[in-house]
Order: structure tokens, then C-alpha cells, then sequence
């Protein structure tokens, strides 16, 4: 019956979601679009909405981001129409993401607001963190970094609260840019010693990557190394 099939949609989407193992992409998703399919056949909107988002996930995994961009388009337009604003609130972000990635700027800092307001509102403390990093990194890529320091320091606080250390790293490694941009060397090297203790303990490349952006940063804009550390 339909119990039957919702059920066996929704451990398809958890096994998929929770999944350590790599596994065949093109199997994963035949179950997504399965789960999709039986999800509109129940007239789910939430399922469809979480069915949606694994499947963008997996498309811009493999790289099709035009793909991936429809599917959490789609994963948006299921969740407004279920009115869970939760569920909003990660295809919002990766739709963001995307927008930057295009250098849609305007676009990625609506997406992202609209992120972070439905995730203060839910008290989503990771959604919040994922959300005001990237509007604080657009502040400090258009040369705002005063605007972009509270933002990047509540994203820390949040990522702290929510256990993400990787959303920290990132936040504390881009309060040390903004802090040097607005001449506080002193306090952007302690703040670059915190992400370097988080970033070195979880192995994480890209926020390696951010944080040598962050040190290289820091040391052009000191005069010389006796300086920095007087």
C-alpha cells in the first residue's frame, strides 16, 4: 500500500544519505529518481523535497552543475510548497554556492540570506554558520571588511555550536583575512593560530587551502617578520 511504498522511499533516501561507502554513482541515483517516483505517486512534497536534494548533491558531485542547479531547484520549489522551511535551507545554500561559482554575486548573497534568516528562525545553528560564511566572505571579497567580520564571527560561534569544525576553520581562517585587512595583525595571527589547530587536527584540503590563503594574506601585508611578531 502507500504506507509500504513511503516507507521504502524514505530508508532508500536515509541509506543513500548516510551511505560510507562510495558505491556506484549511477546507482545511487536510479535511487534517487526512484525515490522521487514514488514519492510523487504518494503526492509527498517533503519527500519529494529531500529526494530532490540527494539528487543535486550527486549531480554536482559528478560535476553537472546545470543538472544539479535544476535538482535543487526543484528541491526548493517541493519544500515551499510542503511549508517546511527547514528543509529550505540546504538546497538554498548549494544554490548559493552556485551562484557564486557563476560570479552571480547578487544572486548567491539572496540565496544565502534568505538561508540564514529561515535558519535562525528554526534555531538551525549549522544552517546559520553555513549561511552567514559565505555572505561574509562576498563582504570581504567587496572590500567590506568591517561588515564582514561580524558576520564571519557569528558563523564561527554557530559552527562551534552545531560541531562543525570544518564551517569553523574556514570562518576563523577568514576573520584572520578580515582582521589584517583592517590592520589588526596581532589579533589576525592569534585568529590564524585557532584555524590552523582545527584545520591540522580534521585533514580537511580545501581548509588547508583556505588557511594558506588566509597566512599568505596576513604576511603581504606586514612589513617584514620582525615586525609581525614584535
Amino acid at each position: 500500500g502507500d504506507t509500504r511504498v513511503g516507507v521504502r522511499a524514505s530508508i532508500a533516501l536515509s541509506e543513500l544519505h548516510y551511505s560510507t561507502k562510495p558505491g556506484d554513482i549511477a546507482d545511487h541515483r536510479r535511487e534517487a529518481e526512484r525515490a522521487i517516483r514514488e514519492f510523487e505517486q504518494l503526492g509527498d512534497e517533503l519527500g519529494l523535497a529531500r529526494a530532490w536534494d540527494l539528487l543535486a548533491s550527486l549531480h554536482h558531485g559528478q560535476g553537472q552543475s546545470a543538472a544539479a542547479q535544476e535538482a535543487w531547484e526543484r528541491s526548493i520549489e517541493y519544500a515551499r510548497r510542503a511549508g517546511t522551511p527547514g528543509a529550505l535551507v540546504e538546497p538554498l545554500i548549494a544554490q548559493g554556492k552556485l551562484a557564486e561559482a557563476r560570479g552571480d554575486w547578487d544572486g548567491a548573497e539572496a540565496y544565502f540570506q534568505e538561508a540564514l534568516d529561515l535558519a535562525r528562525a528554526a534555531g538551525d545553528a549549522w544552517g546559520a554558520a553555513s549561511a552567514l560564511l559565505p555572505l561574509g566572505s562576498i563582504a570581504l571579497s567587496g572590500g567590506e571588511p568591517s561588515r564582514a567580520l561580524p558576520l564571519l564571527e557569528e558563523s564561527a560561534e554557530r559552527a562551534s555550536e552545531s560541531g562543525d569544525r570544518e564551517v569553523f576553520s574556514h570562518a576563523t581562517a577568514t576573520i584572520a583575512r578580515s582582521l589584517a585587512a583592517l590592520g589588526k595583525l596581532h589579533d589576525s595571527r592569534y585568529k590564524l593560530r585557532d584555524a590552523a589547530a582545527v584545520a591540522f587536527e580534521i585533514l580537511n584540503p580545501l581548509g588547508d587551502m583556505f588557511l594558506l590563503e588566509a597566512a599568505a594574506i596576513w604576511l603581504a601585508s606586514v612589513s617584514s617578520w620582525s615586525a609581525a611578531v614584535e
